[in-house]
């Protein structure tokens, strides 16, 4: 119980730019003394005391379709609920409102591209309907092309160098030096977006396998380590010659998990340039072989399957995990409150390695449902806008993070403490791909999708054809935005 308040307090600063130790062999080790020792509590925003009249602040935030586990329930709730999560940012809410005589207004659009259509309509209009967005990644870069968003740095009082604010990203979305998003505490639901992999303990246990845990602290969690593993338990349950929806498979994955585990190998698509220029890195021959590599893992269906794909099972990306037929499953945070309902036991840990050289355990986001923060370009009143952002972001760091994992912990995911470990560490150290983020030209999808329908025959071949368009996506937005 003291290591799991420590934690908690230490994982306030979670977004500072601070990563976490490794040891020698490339695993995890305490980070506590790294958050200690280089992020202070008393760092407070340098913004002015204000009464802002009554002002109102319209937030719009962007759901994921019908996904309840991705909603944003923690921007501004209109009533206390009984909810950790939704109480802390209620308190927030009302707390920030009395502090600068301020209205903050969550307005809710579950789909993603109907966000992004109200966000442009708006700016078009010339209205001020929205003051704040938190848009997908997948729909983000759509609002740069035509022209919507203010290149953040014009904010006045937003301080992008605060632990509130993600270093990580704000560095990653730096399209031709300029910010149009940025990833903070505004809300928890990145946390809901970061890829993570589950493991059975029951089939560890009774096919003697070496314990996850103790993988990943060894630096040896790879991909080949967890095929071989994977291998071991898969099984034709119900002895029909054939292996489908009823019987024990060792790895359990969806399409849009295909690029966490090519980030987690370090493939990335794009990466930015001094002058802020996304330069295609996908295509290396290095990068050609992991990807090789990962395809024939994943599309090994003696024992490796997609649900959704395979099974046509949509939404139940779980199912077979949860039913104890699995023994990885590679997902992201936000499956795990569903597992937590089900008769499984389960760990966690991040996505494997390449291999044991791979000096770091790479913890990503999914770029297509990665909530990012954006300013409308007809906002009205910048200087209090900017004034409330920071102050909003900051309690929000303050005290809704905290609540958020506080509740992740003790209510909906984490069984032992190991998984605690695993959990600061995975938050501690997450990563971008510039070209996932942005998804030029809506290469990740077409990418994900076809390495795991066995489309790609040739990965050299598959990316020469494609990566044209990508290449043109992203001279189009370089071209509008200077």
């Amino acid at each position: 119980m003291k290591k799991l308040l420590l934690l908690i307090l230490l994982l306030i600063f979670l977004f500072s730019c601070t990563i976490a130790p490794l040891s020698d062999s490339g695993s995890p080790t305490d980070a506590g003394d790294a958050f200690v020792s280089t992020t202070s509590p008393e760092i407070k925003p340098d913004i002015p005391a204000r009464n802002m009249g009554g002002r109102e602040f319209k937030i719009l935030t962007t759901g994921w379709w019908t996904h309840f586990p991705l909603d944003v329930i923690d921007v501004a709730p209109g009533e206390l609920n009984g909810e950790v999560v939704n109480d802390a940012a209620y308190e927030r809410k009302v707390r920030v409102e009395d502090q600068y005589n301020c209205k903050i207004i969550q307005i809710d659009e579950a789909d993603p591209a109907a966000s992004v259509t109200k966000l442009q309509n708006s700016v078009m209009a010339n209205d001020a309907d929205y003051d704040v967005a938190l848009i997908r990644g997948t729909n983000f870069a759509n609002l740069i092309t035509n022209g919507s968003l203010l290149d953040l740095d014009d904010m006045p009082y937003v301080d992008f160098e605060k632990p509130w604010w993600n270093k990580n990203a704000y560095d990653a979305l730096a399209l031709g030096g300029k910010h149009f998003g940025i990833v903070g505490n505004i809300s928890t639901n990145e946390m809901l977006a970061t890829w993570i992999c589950c493991f059975n303990k029951s089939i560890i246990v009774d096919f003697h396998l070496d314990n996850p845990y103790e993988l990943v602290k060894d630096g040896i969690w790879t991909i080949n380590r967890a095929a071989s593993m994977a291998k071991e338990v898969s099984n034709d349950i119900n002895g029909d010659g054939k292996m489908d929806a009823d019987d024990s498979w060792g790895i359990n994955y969806t399409s849009d998990t295909v690029m966490g585990m090519l980030n987690g190998c370090g493939v990335n698509i794009a990466q930015l340039d001094s002058a802020g220029v996304p330069q295609i890195t996908i295509e290396s021959e290095a990068n050609i072989t992991k990807i090789q590599r990962i395809n024939d893992v994943l599309l090994n269906d003696t024992y490796s399957v997609d649900t959704l794909r395979k099974f046509a099972m949509a939404g139940k990306d779980g199912y077979i995990f949860g039913d104890n037929r699995c023994l990885f499953l590679f997902a992201a945070t936000h499956i795990v409150g569903e597992l937590r309902q089900m008769d499984v036991e389960f760990g966690l840990i991040p996505y494997p390695k390449y291999d044991s050289d791979q000096k770091d355990y790479l913890s990503t986001t999914s770029g297509i449902f990665l909530p990012i923060l954006c300013i409308p370009v007809t906002i009205q009143d910048i200087e209090n806008t900017g004034i409330f952002l920071e102050a909003f972001t900051y309690e929000g760091n303050k005290t809704v993070l905290p609540a958020f994992y506080e509740n992740v912990l003790k209510g909906k995911m984490i069984r032992d403490v190991e998984s605690i470990d695993m959990l600061d560490y995975i938050y501690s150290n997450i990563t971008y791909d510039t070209g996932n983020l942005f998804n030029f030209g809506g290469f990740v999808g077409t990418l994900t999708s076809e390495l795991s329908q066995g489309q790609a025959s040739s990965i050299a071949s598959f990316l020469a054809s494609r990566l044209t368009v990508v290449q043109s996506a992203i001279d189009k937005m370089i071209d509008e935005i200077n």
